[in-house]
C-alpha cells in the first residue's frame, strides 16, 4: 500500500450537501475531465499485470484513529488476494491517500487518483469526503464503491458510479425497534439524537415502530454534537421513565450519553437500543460496562466475523486486528474484488453492470446477503443487531432495515 501523506471526526449522518462541496464536486468532475482518465466504459487502471485502485481516506489528525483501520483492512483483504495469484489475472495495487477528514484535500486526492489513473475508488471513511467527492467521480465515470458514509445523497437519486452499503440511521431505527419488542416485550420508546440533517426522520421512525408494535412514545431529546455534558439529557429520560431508550448519536456523544444515564440511575428499564456509531472498538472500549445487558445495538457487520470469514482470516494473516472497522474495510474490499472476477471484459461500465446484477449474494459471514440493482444501490437490506458482553460484542440477530 502506498501512503501519500498530506476537525474532529463525525460518524456518518444523513445531510445535503453544501454549496461549498457541490462546488467541490463540480471542480473534481472537471478537473477529472480534464485529466485524460478516460470514458467510462475504458479499462483505466487496467493493465496486463496490474489492476490499480485507490482511496482517500482519514489516515492523520483527529479522524485518523477511527479512519485508518478501515484502509487497513482493505488493504489487507487485497494483500489476501494478490497472495492467492491476484484477480481476474492481476495483482492489485492500492493507493492510499491521506486527506485528514478534509473536504478540500479529499478532492485534491482524488484528482491525483483518477491522473495515476486508478480504476475505482474502494473503501474510504468519513461523511465530509464522500460529500465532496461522490458527484465528481459519478460525472467522470469512475466507481466510487462502498465508503463508510451514512450519506443518503449517495443512494438517492441512484447514481450511476456510485454505490454504498451503509444503512441510514434512521433505517437502523426501523430494524432495532421491532427486535427488542419481540425479544423484551413492547413498551414505551424514548428517542435521544444529535442534531445532524436527518434526525428528525431518526425521531418519526422511533415514534412509528413503537407505536405499531404496541408500544408508546414517551418523548425525545436533541443534542448539539459534541455536547460536553450529558446530565441534563439524562434527567430528562429518567423524567419519562421509558422501557427503551432510541440512540441516534455521534460515538463519543453516545459513550458521554450513556454513561450520563448510568450517573443518573436513569438507565432506561428494558434496553439501549443504539445505532451502528455504538458498534465501534471506540465505544466498546469506553461506555460503563454495567450497562451492557442493557444494549442492544445495529451494525451493518456479524460480530464478531463468524466461523469461516474470509476477512476473519485475512486480517489474520496480515497481523491487523479484527475490530469492526478493518472488517468493514475489509468487506469493502471484498465486494471490489468478487465483482471484478465476474466482469470480462474489465472495463468500468461492465463493473457497474456486474454490481448492479448482485442479488442476495453471499460473500461472507460478516456481511449480510448483497443485492444490487440499477435502481437500487445501497447493497444491504439487512442489518444484525449485536449485543455486549463486557466489551466484547456477539451477534443476536439479522434483521431487515425496511418498515412494516
Amino acid at each position: 500500500m502506498r501512503h501519500a501523506t498530506t476537525s474532529d471526526l463525525r460518524p456518518p449522518t444523513r445531510r445535503r450537501v453544501s454549496p461549498l462541496v457541490a462546488a467541490a464536486g463540480l471542480l473534481l468532475a472537471a478537473g477529472c475531465a480534464a485529466g485524460g482518465g478516460g470514458a467510462a466504459g475504458e479499462a483505466s487502471g487496467v493493465a496486463e499485470e496490474t489492476l490499480t485502485v485507490g482511496v482517500t481516506n482519514a489516515l492523520t489528525g483527529a479522524a485518523g484513529a477511527v479512519c485508518a483501520p478501515f484502509s487497513n483492512g482493505t488493504q489487507a483483504w487485497f494483500e489476501h488476494v494478490n497472495g492467492q495469484g491476484g484477480v481476474a489475472g492481476r495483482q492489485i495495487e492500492y493507493t492510499v491517500l491521506d486527506d485528514a477528514y478534509s473536504a478540500s484535500r479529499a478532492v485534491g486526492n482524488v484528482r491525483q487518483l483518477q491522473n495515476e489513473p486508478v480504476f475505482a475508488v474502494v473503501g474510504g471513511c468519513g461523511t465530509v469526503q464522500a460529500g465532496a467527492i461522490y458527484s465528481g467521480l459519478d460525472e467522470a465515470g469512475i466507481p466510487y464503491l462502498f465508503p463508510y458514509a451514512g450519506l443518503r445523497d449517495l443512494i438517492e437519486p441512484v447514481k450511476r458510479n456510485v454505490f454504498a452499503m451503509m444503512p441510514m440511521y434512521e433505517d437502523q431505527i426501523n430494524a432495532l425497534v421491532p427486535f427488542a419488542f419481540s425479544e423484551r416485550g413492547p413498551g414505551s420508546v424514548y428517542a435521544a439524537v444529535n442534531q445532524w440533517p436527518g434526525y428528525e426522520s431518526a425521531i418519526a421512525n422511533a415514534r412509528d415502530r413503537a407505536t405499531e408494535g404496541g408500544g408508546t412514545f414517551a418523548g425525545e431529546t436533541v443534542e448539539e454534537v459534541g455536547t460536553t455534558d450529558y446530565t441534563p439529557a439524562a434527567l430528562k429520560v429518567k423524567a419519562a421513565g421509558p422501557d427503551y431508550v432510541v440512540v441516534d448519536m455521534a460515538g463519543t456523544d453516545a459513550v458521554k450519553f450513556v454513561d450520563a444515564l448510568v450517573a443518573q440511575q436513569a438507565v432506561p428499564r428494558k434496553a439501549v437500543l443504539g445505532v451502528s456509531t455504538l458498534a465501534t472498538k471506540q465505544f466498546a472500549g469506553a461506555y460503563d460496562t454495567s450497562v451492557a445487558d442493557r444494549l442492544l445495538v445495529a451494525s451493518p457487520l456479524q460480530l464478531p466475523a463468524g466461523e469461516g470469514s474470509e476477512c476473519a482470516a485475512a486480517l489474520e494473516s496480515a497481523g491487523v486486528e479484527a475490530e469492526p472497522a478493518t472488517i468493514y474495510g475489509c468487506a469493502q474490499g471484498l465486494l471490489f474484488t468478487e465483482a471484478v472476477e465476474q466482469t470480462q471484459p474489465l472495463t468500468r461500465e461492465g463493473l457497474v453492470a456486474t454490481l448492479e446484477g448482485f442479488d442476495e449474494r453471499t460473500l461472507d459471514p460478516a456481511l449480510p446477503p448483497v443485492s444490487l440493482s440499477a435502481d437500487d444501490h445501497l447493497g444491504l437490506e439487512n442489518v444484525f443487531v449485536v449485543r455486549l458482553d463486557g466489551r466484547e460484542f456477539s451477534t443476536a440477530a439479522q434483521v431487515p432495515i425496511s418498515a412494516g
